[in-house]
């Protein structure tokens, strides 16, 4: 009897030990999207998932999510962003739907970057935000399109932040193309903002 507990004692530390790696493995440092993958897959680059929340929740800080095809790689939910990460997009048109919501929200460490390249962001004229930025650290918008929304694009920073938009349109919002504020009574909450090449109209 006790050399049967001992070794089902082993065997459950070996048990802990293949899941432990498992997990640790589960963060990649590059992961894939595609219209026709599932967030159900890896995320890897032959079984790419379906929305960009699936591939970030398996992608490692500092990594990337790229666009194999066009698509909605929103999903109609929010895609929440809360650690470093650069989402590309060049492969076709790459949407994120909003419609009565925020579609991209970013909520990040003052030493976090976050790089938002090649998205299509429409909110159908009922959308809230197209891509919020609160909180501090980085956020880069290059070459997309954000329109249909309440305001654009919404920096709203209690700490120190940087914007930078560049090759970006914001059109056809109700409120504003580009909203910046900082935080009542946010102490330190310096706020950064370039804008390059950047087209705000009809809002």
């Amino acid at each position: 009897m006790a050399k049967f507990l001992q070794f089902l004692f082993v065997l459950g530390i070996a048990g802990a030990v293949l899941f432990y790696g498992a997990s640790a493995q589960a963060q990649l440092p590059r992961t894939w999207v595609s219209a026709s993958g599932s967030d159900a897959n890896g995320c890897g680059l032959t079984a790419p998932c379906k929305t960009f929340n699936g591939a970030i929740a398996k992608t490692a800080s500092g990594g990337q999510v790229t666009c194999l095809d066009a698509g909605d790689f929103g999903d109609g939910s929010t895609v929440n962003i809360t650690k470093s990460i650069a989402i590309s997009c060049n492969a076709g048109t790459a949407g994120v739907y909003g419609g009565g919501i925020t579609a991209i929200t970013v909520n990040v460490a003052g030493t976090d970057k976050v790089y938002l390249r090649g998205i299509d962001v429409e909110g159908g004229g009922t959308g809230n935000v197209g891509i919020a930025f609160t909180g501090a650290g980085e956020l880069h918008v290059e070459n997309c399109l954000i329109r249909g929304f309440s305001h654009g694009i919404e920096i709203f920073n209690t700490a120190a932040a940087a914007l930078y938009v560049a090759d970006t349109v914001a059109a056809e919002n109700g409120v504003s193309g580009i909203w910046v504020a900082t935080s009542v009574g946010a102490t330190g909450a310096n706020l950064s903002v370039s804008l390059e090449r950047v087209q705000v109209t009809n809002n």
